[in-house]
C-alpha cells in the first residue's frame, strides 16, 4: 500500500472491524467534505490568481458523481467484506465482480482527482485545501481497495 500509516491501521484491524473503519474514516468524511467543498464552490465567481475556476468547478461536479458513485458500489461491497470468511465460492465470484466494477470507477476517480489538482496548481485558499484533502483521501481509499481487499478475498478462496 502507498500510504504506510493507513497499512498499519488496517492490518491491525480484525476483519469485522475494517468495514467499519473504511466507512468511518473515509466514506462519512468523503461525502461532508463534498458537501463543504460545493457549499465553498458555489459562491466563488472570480478566480483567486489564474486558475481556471470554470475548469474547476466543471470537474468538480464530474470528481463528486464518480466519488457517489463509487461510494455506492463499495457500501454493497461491506457485508461481503464483513463474512469473508463465510463466503461460498459464488459469492466470491460476486465480490470479485465487484471489485472488478470498483477497479474501472476507482480509475476514473484518480484521473479526474488529479486533473482537479493540476488545474488547481499552487493555488491556496480553504475550498481548494478541502479538495486537496479530499484527493488524499481517495487515494487512501483507492489504494485499500484495490490493494488489501482484492488479496483479502483472494486469501479466502
Amino acid at each position: 500500500m502507498n500510504n504506510k500509516q493507513v497499512e498499519i491501521i488496517i492490518k491491525s484491524l480484525n476483519v469485522d472491524q475494517l468495514s467499519e473503519y473504511l466507512k468511518e474514516s473515509f466514506c462519512d468524511p468523503m461525502r461532508i467534505i463534498k458537501e463543504n467543498i460545493h457549499n465553498g464552490l458555489k459562491p466563488m465567481h472570480f478566480p483567486l490568481e489564474k486558475e481556471n475556476l470554470e475548469e474547476i468547478k466543471k470537474t468538480f461536479l464530474k470528481y463528486e458523481m464518480v466519488i457517489d458513485g463509487n461510494l455506492k458500489l463499495e457500501e454493497n461491497l461491506m457485508p461481503v467484506i464483513h463474512s469473508v470468511s463465510h463466503l461460498s465460492l459464488d459469492q466470491r465470484l460476486v465480490a470479485k465482480s465487484i471489485l472488478r466494477n470498483c477497479a474501472s470507477g476507482h480509475q476514473k476517480e484518480l484521473a479526474v482527482a488529479q486533473k482537479l489538482i493540476e488545474l488547481m496548481g499552487d493555488v491556496s485558499c480553504q475550498v481548494y485545501d478541502l479538495i486537496r484533502q479530499l484527493t488524499y483521501k481517495t487515494d487512501d481509499r483507492i489504494d485499500i481497495y484495490d490493494n488489501y481487499l482484492v488479496d483479502l478475498i483472494e486469501r479466502s478462496d
